[in-house]
């Protein structure tokens, strides 16, 4: 049984070594196409192309599959801390833009009638002095300027 194991084995690396240092050869045919092939043409006019040289020592080689599944977990993190960024910014905005529409909406009815009532903030109805109407008014103006982008 040990013997059969060392013939596969010795038959094994003769092959590998035999398909290692396989010939290339390259000539042109009757039909004036340049072929390729690992064995030579009948006539025997070719040119043999050398192997390739072997890597070089030291040459970089493919991260191991731990060091890929690290680098994917990475770049799952930086994404989902990007997306939450930019949650975070669509939030920012929408609020700004709610403070926008409810300072232009508040304009808008400063501006209207002198004489109207406004709902205070114990639930009371009042009417504004020209003078507080001006600086609501301002004020309005003011959260338009911070507000809105126009």
């Amino acid at each position: 049984m040990r013997r059969q194991v060392r013939i596969l084995c010795l038959v094994g690396l003769t092959a590998v070594g035999t398909v290692a240092q396989a010939a290339m050869y390259r000539w042109v045919n009757e039909q004036g196409v340049t072929v390729y092939s690992q064995t030579p043409p009948p006539s025997g006019h070719a040119t043999r192309i050398p192997p390739p040289p072997p890597p070089p020592q030291g040459a970089p080689t493919a991260p191991s599959l731990q060091e890929q599944l690290n680098q994917i977990d990475k770049q799952n993190a930086e994404r989902r801390e990007r997306e939450a960024k930019e949650a975070k910014l669509r939030q920012r905005q929408a609020v700004i833009d709610a403070n926008c529409e409810a300072a232009r909406h508040n304009l808008q009815v400063l501006q209207g009638p002198a004489r109207r009532n406004f709902a205070g903030e114990d639930g009371t109805y009042q009417h504004f002095t020209d003078e507080e109407r001006q600086q609501r008014i301002q004020e309005a103006k003011d959260q338009i300027k911070e507000f809105c982008s126009e």
